[in-house]
Parts: C-alpha cells; structure tokens; sequence
C-alpha cells in the first residue's frame, strides 16, 4: 500500500508542476482517508 503510494505520488509530482503536484497529493492522500474512514 505504501510502496504504491509512493510510486503514485512520485508520478504525480514527476508528470505536473508542483504546485498541481501538491493538489493532485493532496487529494489521493484525502481520498485514501476517506476510503480508510469509510
């Protein structure tokens, strides 16, 4: 789970700006909460 994260976050911040980076993390770690939460 950890390790997928990582390489979806590193994806993320490698293919976009960072700012859009940071919101498109932002996001995936939010969705992950709700998702764990639900």
């Amino acid at each position: 789970m950890i390790d997928g994260l990582k390489i979806l976050l590193g994806q993320t911040t490698y293919h976009t700006p960072t700012s859009l980076g940071l919101h498109q993390i932002t996001k995936t770690l939010q969705n992950n909460k709700d998702m764990a939460d639900g």
